[in-house]
């Protein structure tokens, strides 16, 4: 990479609207001000993870990927997202703590046995592809396109907080519906959405710590005429525009399929706007929050602007 690295933030909200809503669950100031307090009695954040806190905007986050849930199922979502932010920036590899066990009591009561599978299974490959990434960085290594893809879905953590909007919303899908490749489709395509929105607003960050976990490095590195950082992230850019129109072509495909009610095929209408609610939420939280772009998110959002590589940053000021 050369020196004067930089890159134009594409404008990602404007590939979103007017298709995707924007909404906000009611209990978003609650359940901030709750989690403030909460965090002040947990154990496993350090002081600085406390004094983080506030400027990641969690609670804003889950407020805008759960906007319909109540305040009980949004605040466990909540609290859930400030223990995988803790796990993947700090201590992934620790055992569960008392925190996770009272989350998991909470998901345990109210999902099926079959969700509680899964999200272990998820909760396992999460982990275990952290490890992953780890190596992978201590190595300076740079996975290929489609095997990072895979990986990226479980170590990002998206999915987990994925299988979440089945518990908060309190959706419970029989085998037949689980299993239908449309329905299957539509989730992993509503899955490498969010994870190119995040990589395009992680860059920057990553790389200043030589972290290649990243879409951009991966097709600067293994890719046909994605030589530079300019051509990557526009590349990126129409990937995820390509996956919205593929998203909407799969909800067509799925609302003309019959799965033996309506009360179901009611509730998979539910679940594709919950997706969607998913989608658009975490474009408008990577403004929002202080994890990408300091304070400075908002004038990313506002006006098309150019980020200086931070690791290009520092060279030049010492």
């Amino acid at each position: 990479m050369s020196e004067d690295s930089s890159f134009q933030l594409p404008d990602i909200p404007a590939l979103f609207s007017p298709s995707f809503e924007l909404d906000t669950n009611r209990h978003c100031r609650t359940v901030t001000g709750k989690l403030q307090e909460w965090s002040r009695n947990v154990q496993f954040l350090n002081r600085a993870e406390r004094d983080s806190l506030p400027g990641l905007q969690l609670g804003l986050l889950s407020s805008l990927i759960y906007p319909s849930c109540d305040y009980t199922q949004l605040f466990f979502a909540t609290k859930f997202l400030v223990l995988l932010i803790h796990w993947i920036d700090v201590a992934h590899h620790l055992p569960y703590d008392e925190v996770f066990d009272e989350i998991w009591s909470a998901l345990c009561r109210e999902t099926s046995p079959e969700w509680q599978n899964k999200f272990r299974q998820d909760l396992a490959s999460f982990r275990t592809n952290r490890d992953v990434v780890l190596q992978g960085n201590a190595n300076s290594t740079t996975l290929e396109v489609t095997a990072y893809e895979t990986m990226r879905k479980d170590s990002s953590g998206v999915r987990l907080l994925l299988d979440l909007l089945e518990y908060v919303e309190g959706f419970r899908f029989p085998e037949d519906v689980v299993n239908n490749p449309t329905f299957s489709e539509i989730r992993e395509c509503a899955l490498d959405t969010v994870s190119d929105v995040l990589d395009l607003a992680n860059y920057n960050r990553q790389q200043a710590v030589n972290d290649n976990h990243n879409i951009i490095p991966v097709l600067i590195s293994h890719s046909e005429n994605v030589a530079v950082l300019e051509r990557a992230v526009f590349v990126v850019r129409g990937r995820i525009e390509n996956s919205l129109r593929t998203f909407e072509k799969l909800e067509k495909d799925l609302s003309s399929l019959k799965f033996g009610s309506a009360i179901m095929e009611e509730d998979i209408h539910s679940y594709i706007k919950g997706l969607r609610s998913f989608m658009v939420g975490f474009v408008h939280w990577v403004y929002e929050t202080e994890r990408y772009f300091g304070s400075n998110g908002e004038d990313y959002h506002l006006s098309p602007m150019t980020l200086l590589c931070l690791s290009q940053y520092r060279r030049r000021r010492q």
